[in-house]
């Protein structure tokens, strides 16, 4: 087993860049679920700083960027107040084409040193463009091969999709989280934002590989993406780790038996991480 920890305690957080993907189709109106989500945006809007931004995406049969990138200054706050204030509900539902629409926005503005995450806000019911559950995931996994981000669902209402929310958010190294109430915005976006803001690496990568010929590397067992996993090498995609998080791989290794008479290398496997702020442990380093 072995397990890469972030560091416990946040420093000077990394400024966030937010793209928040609002589904405005007229299945939102029932419920009231577009003023929870008007709600939730505003929430949102008032834990950013100055140096982080926030842009705004809206899809019904169209998809319209209601605010582009922009700094969460007071100027910047009162833009993002007036374009979620705008928000109607009419039209279809093009749930592909705002995560596509999202994700541009997120990618094109990403730059080293700063955090950037996808929030979808939906009913999760599509009837416009692609609409079936597993497309939808292979359309957004097709991105993230691509890229690097994270994409969060919130289903808004009784009657959202949990299974097509939770898909995309699995596929996206993301959470799932439904809200109902407006009483329950505080503590949802409070789970969300309090781990986004505390990100201590993004887009971590593990490299494993037994540091011996003595021992070949025959499977990795993790529910994080992987490759390879078999002879000498294999590399797990950790993604965003944000501080006192800690993740677990299960390494199987076959070991040769020594000859205790011309054998003196001990078999034994290396880590490799892609971050300075993680440590790593192995319960078992020798076979």
């Amino acid at each position: 087993m072995l397990s890469i920890s972030a560091i416990s305690e946040p420093q000077d957080r990394p400024p966030v860049d937010l793209v928040v993907v609002v589904d405005v189709s007229g299945s939102m109106y029932a419920e009231s679920k577009l003023g929870l989500v008007k709600g939730t945006l505003h929430f949102i809007v008032r834990q950013l700083r100055a140096e982080d931004t926030f842009s705004l995406i809206s899809f019904e049969t169209v998809v319209e960027t209601c605010l582009p990138r922009l700094a969460m200054d007071e100027k910047g706050v009162a833009r993002a107040s007036d374009a979620i204030d705008a928000l109607m509900a009419n039209g279809c539902t093009n749930l592909s084409g705002g995560i596509d629409a999202g994700i541009e926005q997120l990618v094109g503005c990403q730059k080293p040193g700063r955090v950037g995450c996808v929030l979808l806000m939906t009913d999760g019911l599509p009837n416009e463009g692609v609409i079936d559950t597993h497309e939808l995931v292979e359309l957004l996994a097709a991105h993230r091969a691509s890229a690097s981000f994270v994409l969060h669902s919130f289903g808004f209402g009784a009657d959202y999709n949990p299974t097509l929310l939770r898909a995309l958010a699995d596929t996206a190294h993301g959470m799932f989280y439904s809200i109902e109430r407006s009483e329950e915005i505080p503590g949802v976006l409070g789970n969300c934002l309090g781990g986004l803001l505390s990100v201590a690496a993004q887009d971590v990568r593990l490299e494993l590989r037994p540091c011996t010929s003595q021992a070949e590397l025959v499977r990795v067992i993790s529910s994080q993406r992987h490759a390879g996993g078999e002879g000498h090498r294999s590399e797990v995609e950790i993604g965003d780790l944000y501080c006192g998080e800690a993740r677990d791989v299960l390494i199987l290794l076959r070991a040769r038996a020594l000859d205790t008479d011309t054998d003196t290398e001990t078999p034994d496997l290396a880590g490799t991480e892609s971050s300075p702020d993680l440590t790593s442990t192995e319960s078992s380093p020798d076979l």
